[in-house]
């Protein structure tokens, strides 16, 4: 995973990535990378494939567990990439951050 990246965007969205994430979200925070963390994409080879189509090549994509990003995720907010993080639902980013991965504020898009 991705040591320095400047988190600029931390949202909760259950369509993940799709076309409002890449056309408007990505161009206006200037995003270099998307980190899905999704313990169901994680799992799953296809779904997380077709995320990764879905991603212009010079986007980078990170797929971790909620168990792994939390593990590995360095909590700094660097001066690297500027990153969007995806979560498919509140629960995963409230277990996020009170395992220690803080952000400011959260964006709320599609949930169900």
């Amino acid at each position: 995973m991705a040591k320095d990246l400047n988190i600029v965007l931390v949202r909760v969205d259950s369509r993940l990535v799709h076309g409002q994430i890449l056309e408007a979200w990505v161009p206006f925070v200037k995003a270099k990378c998307i980190i899905v963390v999704d313990d169901k994409v994680a799992a799953d080879s296809f779904f997380e494939t077709v995320i990764r189509m879905a991603v212009p090549s010079e986007i980078e994509v990170i797929i971790s567990s909620v168990d792994d990003f939390v593990q590995n995720y360095p909590f700094t907010h660097g001066s690297g990439k500027k990153t969007i993080v995806l979560f498919s639902n509140i629960a995963d980013a409230c277990n996020a951050f009170s395992r220690g991965f803080r952000f400011e504020r959260l964006n709320i898009g599609n949930i169900f």
